[in-house]
């Protein structure tokens, strides 16, 4: 973790996470911060460094690419900063993260299952504007199944 990162808390989140952004990017930052309106002042839990989803990936081919070629859309390994990389399901995902997420469960179904969850994921996420809970999915799985049958 970066230094004096383990005294954060939601209240000086902000703060914390602007100084680390004004080392890495300068002043710059502070343009970018004064120019923005007031409720979008916040840091993002999606943004990389200091954000805690960062290593989050909706889509299966990167999950591979990272495996087979180790950093490839990732600055650094995630280990490197006490996280790990965590497969996501929405509105990116396709044919292979939606397998890649039933094998991490451990539910096997037919391809047939598998088309139809790639259509019902990209709907659900675009609705909810997130992508799905690993719950979300799974109870999403057992729908498509019980239609199926």
């Amino acid at each position: 973790p970066l230094a004096n990162n383990a005294a954060v808390t939601d209240e000086t989140r902000h703060e914390v996470g602007l100084a680390v952004q004004k080392e890495i990017f300068g002043s710059a930052i502070d343009k970018m911060n004064a120019s923005a309106p007031d409720d979008q002042k916040h840091i993002n839990y999606n943004k990389a460094v200091v954000g805690k989803n960062i290593f989050n990936v909706e889509a299966g081919v990167q999950i591979e690419a990272e495996k087979k070629q180790g950093l490839g859309y990732e600055p650094y390994d995630p280990v490197e900063v006490g996280k790990v990389r965590r497969l996501v399901i929405g509105k990116h995902s396709g044919t292979g993260a939606i397998k890649l997420k039933l094998k991490e469960k451990g539910v096997r179904v037919s391809d047939e299952v598998v088309d139809q969850l790639v259509e019902d994921v990209k709907n659900i996420s675009m609705d909810k504007g997130r992508s799905l809970t690993d719950r979300e999915f799974l109870h999403l799985v057992k729908e498509v199944v019980r239609h199926e049958a």
